[in-house]
């Protein structure tokens, strides 16, 4: 006989004769399962990089709590992500959360997901979250839970066949605690894209936890509240996946993994680097900043350290490019101590064709035929590809044909699908396809490795490279502005000889709006700027995230031949050293905007602008507070402007600038005071210098009808147009 026993919020349970929810007994059952898993749950964030775990300096990614499902995600996530895409700018909201709160929020809104790309760290932050306090955490692999069409109950998906090696009767009792304890716990599954089913059409049930259950339907009925109401659910799991996931079991709370901050990178940079950090990091900020930045992701920081350490490169000067770090890490691995099958050297062509056949699929998952297909095993690819269990039958029995595999990191699957295209591909299929790969977003990394691979002197097929260089050209004269950085950047893996045909095409206007410019980036811009022998007519920025670019890209300006006629930062966030930045290559611009870009203070850009040998066109403050104080620096360089707009700019005062101008008799075409607070008591010096500009603009100041009429009267003495000044 047994008891049905309702343990809160409409759900029951059935227990055995004699037992009872409140029996101490439960709880120490429970706690052997948590002191089992947290065994199995210790963060292993190490894989080519011989680092002992307590050697690994605790860091954190950044933590940005999207709109995931609620109209904030962009439609690109529908297809198939290439590694490179940027999935911060993909949702249209994000705030930051920090680490410690995670736990607490999960708790509050019950369901959370943790979504990134490949190798950000999910798993990590999944398995140091089942650290914390607060709450019991326990931590799953969905890889681990391949069971088919076998049904489990919901005490054997999370104890019996994870804590096989416990007492059954423990586990059973350790299951009635969790149950009847729900709000003091929370469930942690790992990799829901890595999952062998999806919840796609998934809808809850009404079951008591002993009913046998798809796997599918038992995660279905947890997300829904079905089951363990009052617990905490978190998943973990590559954006595209969570897509599919129905609207009443989709989670209320959705994290992006996003990059290491800046002290996280430097700090695991440094201790996987040791003795050698410093001449690393300081090698790739100035030869190489892209590796650099790719070190915000954890995995590809163990690779680029990997690769800049290995034997091979302490011959070469030093690592410039991705292609050649994975070409370096490759080798390293065969031969490296750590390496686990066989020397890949001979079997990049049957690894490329596995790999390539994925990417065309638009997947990252493979199955033992595409693998057996090509004489490979599990074994033999095991430093790159790793194996998804399949179907788990009752004694674990693991049938053939029901594994996956993926490559350890989605980065190794592009690199290898570039070499097959590269060596590998016959002439033909690489003309049916060369457009794709040259234009289509989803093979951006690929491209970017092919690029490496055939625009380089020694590769041995010239007519191949011929025939995507003018593809790639094609593509690069007709691309948008988001399409032609990511271009620039692929052409930082292409070799000098290879760039001119490049730089000649290089656009007259160039337009970029509301992307970071990181110092990677700038610094595949700045290599056209420096290298363009035409005049760049107009550079435009808008609404970007200048910070750690700007002064890289204002050096790269002020050397190139020609004078360039607008720079146009409007709405940029410019950082600390903006104004020193923008001193740099004043002399070599005509116009510069810099209107609503949080400037409050604007030396030693004035110092500069009142040094050079020929007046500037126009330079535009408007929308910065600048104050007085700003109006009174560039009284010390007005000579030196033709069109000065300082609108809102919180201005009550001009006399000193009045008085440079009248000091230095100089002529201005346009003064622009609109919308700052300059009253009556601020006439005198304008009028007194009306007589040395040609327009004034005065829109929306504060200035009686007495203090026009005073405007009025100068202007007819000096035989001067009213409409020079316009209110």
């Amino acid at each position: 006989m047994a008891t049905l026993v309702n343990v809160g919020c409409d759900v029951n349970i059935y227990l055995p004769d004699g037992d009872t929810i409140s029996d101490q007994g439960d709880y120490e059952c429970f706690k052997k399962v948590y002191e089992a898993q947290t065994q199995q749950t210790v963060p292993d964030v190490t894989f080519v990089v011989d680092l002992p775990n307590d050697e690994v300096p605790i860091v954190h990614p950044s933590l940005l709590n999207v709109k995931f499902f609620e109209g904030g995600i962009d439609h690109k996530f529908r297809d198939y992500r290439p590694s490179n895409a940027n999935d911060a700018d993909c949702f249209y909201y994000h705030q930051t959360m920090p680490f410690e709160d995670l736990l607490g929020a999960a708790k509050r809104d019950r369901f959370c997901a943790l979504i990134g790309p490949p190798g950000c760290g999910k798993t990590t932050c999944s398995k140091r979250l089942a650290k914390q306090e607060g709450l019991w955490c326990l931590h799953y692999s969905f890889m681990e839970m391949g069971y088919g069409e076998q049904k489990l109950s919901l005490q054997q998906l999370l104890i019996d066949y994870v804590y096989r090696d416990l007492d059954a009767e423990v586990r059973k009792k350790a299951f009635r605690w969790l149950s009847s304890h729900a709000e003091e716990c929370a469930l942690i599954f790992d990799g829901y894209d890595q999952a062998t089913w999806s919840l796609d059409g998934v809808a809850p049930v009404n079951a008591s936890y002993d009913t046998p259950l798809l796997v599918q339907q038992l995660i279905a009925n947890l997300c829904g509240g079905v089951f363990l109401r009052e617990a905490t659910v978190i998943f973990t799991s590559r954006p595209h996946a969570m897509i599919s996931v129905p609207g009443p079991l989709r989670p209320k709370l959705t994290i992006l993994v996003h990059d290491l901050t800046d002290y996280g990178m430097n700090l695991l940079f440094r201790a996987m680097a040791g003795d050698h950090a410093n001449k690393l990091w300081l090698d790739f900020a100035t030869t190489a900043p892209l590796l650099l930045n790719l070190c915000r992701t954890p995995a590809l920081l163990q690779f680029i350290i990997c690769a800049a350490l290995s034997r091979r490169t302490q011959d070469r000067e030093q690592l410039h490019t991705l292609t050649g770090t994975y070409s370096i890490l490759l080798e390293h691995i065969g031969h490296s101590s750590l390496s686990r099958g066989q020397d890949v050297e001979n079997m990049r062509g049957q690894i490329g064709k596995v790999a390539f056949g994925a990417t065309q699929r638009a997947t990252v998952m493979m199955n033992v035929q595409d693998l057996t297909s090509e004489g490979l095993d599990e074994q033999s690819v095991q430093d790159y590809i790793i194996a998804l269990p399949g179907y788990k039958g009752r004694n674990q029995r693991l049938l053939p044909g029901d594994k996956r595999y993926f490559f350890v990191h989605q980065t190794w699957q592009e690199y290898f699908t570039a070499y097959y295209i590269c060596y590998f591909l016959s002439d033909d299929d690489f003309e049916a396809i060369l457009q794709k790969v040259a234009t289509d977003k989803a093979w951006s990394m690929v491209r970017r490795f092919v690029c490496g691979l055939l625009l380089n002197k020694s590769f041995p097929k010239p007519e191949k490279s011929h025939k995507f260089h003018e593809e790639l050209l094609k593509h690069y004269k007709h691309a948008t502005e988001g399409e032609f950085l990511e271009l620039l950047i692929d052409l930082l893996e292409v070799e000098d000889e290879f760039l001119q045909p490049y730089v000649e095409k290089f656009p007259v206007v160039v337009v970029f709006s509301y992307i970071t410019f990181g110092s990677s980036n700038a610094f595949a811009l700045t290599r056209f700027l420096r290298k363009t022998k035409k005049a760049v007519e107009k550079l435009e920025f808008v609404e970007c995230v200048l910070n750690n670019g700007l002064m890289e890209i204002c050096k790269a300006v002020g050397s190139m031949t020609n004078k360039m006629t607008h720079l146009n930062l409007r709405g940029s966030t410019l950082g600390g050293d903006a104004m020193s930045a923008l001193a740099h290559c004043v002399h070599n611009v005509e116009e510069m905007d810099l209107r609503i870009c949080d400037i409050r203070t604007i030396t030693p850009l004035t110092a500069a602008v009142a040094t050079l040998e020929t007046p500037m066109r126009q330079l535009n403050f408007s929308g910065n507070e600048i104050g007085n104080v700003g109006a009174d620096l560039l009284a010390d360089c007005v000579q030196n402007i033709k069109e000065l707009e300082i609108r809102e700019g919180e201005i009550t005062s001009i006399e000193k600038l009045a008085g440079s101008v009248l000091r230095h008799n100089h002529q201005l075409k346009l003064l622009d005071l609109s919308f700052n607070p300059l009253g009556d008591e601020g006439l005198p010096a304008l009028i007194s210098c009306l007589g040395n500009i040609k327009k004034v603009r005065m829109y929306r100041c504060p200035i009686s009808e007495n203090g026009k009429v005073q405007i009025r009267e100068k202007l007819m003495e000096l035989n001067l147009p009213q409409r020079r000044v316009i209110w």
